[in-house]
């Protein structure tokens, strides 16, 4: 099974373990990916017919989308990592006006310290869940990414995302339908996109309902059922 995002350029980053990997996947019956992109650079190295995608899965929470706090902040639930653009999503804030949380641990902390961002640390449980629940909308600018987890989380809860359109985000998150999706690096598109939600309590609620909804696609049942349809074709 193949995460996370450009495995073309870990592949060159790093050509000894590559090359190993590569050959390892020559030998296996399926490979199962989560996004068109890994989908895309797996089929070259392996072929027609030995290539599953299927979705990471999450536990759908909520039936209706909770209400955001007030006053209003956003949410960034991960790694804190400059690759997944939390200078970026602090810049924005910055621009905007609009409080912003960091949940999470990682090698950008101090940076993040340093330029005066909100840092609660790694989060789990009932703090997680109130602070996902609470956000106007979970924030993802990353430059990369497979199928981010974070991102179905919270649309589990029923809480919309602004996330950068890369790697396997376009498959999870449909501009105007479950979220809004900016360019990566763009901190102003990525303000424009905060105050929308926040001025716009309609837009929100909308993709709000709409990131509910998609997130039952993803449900352990949905997930579950594909990985079996793939060791039947495997078991014959």
């Amino acid at each position: 099974e193949m995460h996370g995002g450009e495995p073309e350029k870990w592949v060159k980053k790093h050509p000894v373990l590559g090359r190993a990997a590569l050959a390892a996947l020559r030998r296996v019956d399926r490979v199962v990916v989560l996004s068109e992109e890994q989908e895309g650079f797996v089929r070259r190295w392996v072929g027609e017919g030995k290539v599953a995608r299927i979705p990471n899965m999450v536990e759908v929470k909520a039936s209706e989308p909770p209400e955001p706090a007030e006053p209003p902040y956003f949410l960034y639930l991960g790694r804190l990592l400059r690759s997944k653009g939390v200078l970026v999503a602090l810049e924005a804030a910055k621009l905007s006006g609009l409080r912003l949380v960091f949940a999470g641990e990682g090698p950008a902390r101090r940076e993040l310290e340093r330029e005066g961002a909100e840092l609660v640390g790694f989060v789990v449980g009932k703090k997680k869940e109130e602070l996902i629940k609470g956000a106007v909308a979970v924030l993802l600018p990353s430059y990369h990414e497979g199928m981010p987890y974070a991102l179905l989380e919270a649309m589990a809860w029923g809480v919309p995302v602004v996330a950068s359109r890369v790697g396997g985000i376009p498959q999870l998150v449909r501009d105007g339908v479950e979220g809004l999706l900016v360019p990566p690096g763009d901190s102003h598109a990525l303000a424009q996109a905060m105050l929308k939600l926040v001025e716009d309590r309609g837009l929100r609620y909308n993709l709000a309902k709409g990131a509910l909804k998609r997130a039952g696609d993803f449900s352990v049942g949905e997930v579950w059922r594909a990985y079996a349809r793939v060791y039947r074709e495997v078991l014959g």
